[in-house]
Parts: structure tokens; sequence; C-alpha cells
């Protein structure tokens, strides 16, 4: 039998032969709440110990390889910073989505920065000045812009 098994069941034991000896009155409740206690921490210490040999350092095993996992990661990662630069964008200048496009062209993981960016403008989002918007990708923390309009 294991040895948790073991430990529990002669707790229960004693804690059973305690409760028929126990006084009568007031001192029954008292006798009756400690024995209570004795019991419950008897049957919660192997669940404590099981949960504390548990390693929960360690995340789940990526079931990708490494070398495909961090090319997927790289591509959601600039694919989020396209989507972020142009709902800025569509804030800033009160585009509609389907006036323009972002595509970032290089990505500094380590940092979260983006290097470079292409924005592409059309219709009415075309007729804004190129170098406004420009300044404003800049300004959002992008090292290199390049904004063409198309009309």
């Amino acid at each position: 039998m294991n040895e948790s098994a073991v430990f529990i069941i002669s707790m229960c034991a004693t804690v059973a032969l305690c409760s028929f000896a126990s006084y009568s009155g007031g001192e029954a409740r008292t006798t009756r709440l400690a024995l209570g206690i004795i019991l419950l921490s008897s049957l919660l210490s192997p669940a404590i110990e099981l949960i504390s040999e548990l390693d929960f350092t360690q995340g789940a095993p990526s079931p990708l390889p490494p070398s495909l996992g961090e090319d997927m990661r790289a591509e959601e990662l600039k694919r989020a910073f396209s989507e972020g630069i142009e709902s800025a964008i569509i804030n800033e200048f009160s585009f509609d989505s389907r006036q323009l496009s972002v595509e970032v062209g290089e990505l500094d993981i380590s940092s979260m920065t983006v290097g470079f960016c292409r924005v592409r403008l059309y219709g009415r989002a075309a007729l804004c000045d190129p170098r406004r918007v420009e300044r404003f990708v800049l300004g959002c923390g992008v090292r290199k812009c390049e904004v063409t309009a198309s009309v």
C-alpha cells in the first residue's frame, strides 16, 4: 500500500478512537473540533506534497519544430505590428481601412521595434500629404518608413 494511504488510514483510525473516548458536554465540542482539524490536515497533507512536487516552471512543449515556431512567431508579430500601425494611421487621419495598407519589412524581436515599414495610400487617403503620414509613423517608433500614394 502507498505510504500516503497508510498514513491517512492510521490518522482516521486515531481520530475515530479519540472521538469515542471524548468527553461529554462543552469539552466534547472542543475535542471534536480539534480531532476534525487533525483529520483535515492529515487528508490534505498528501495533496499538498503532490502539488509541491509538480514543476510549473517549464511551459507546455511546442508541437512545432523550434525553427518553424520562431518563423511563425515572427510573421505573427509582423502582422500584429502592421495592424497596430494601420489602426494608428486610421485613427489619426480618419482614413477608411480600405484606403491604406501597411507592410512591416524589418522587425527586431529582441527590442520589439520596427526597422522598416511601407505604407500605401489609396483613394481619398492618397490625397493626403505622404510626408505627414511618414512623420506620424516615424513618431510611433518606426526607424524608417516609405509612404506611397496611388490614385
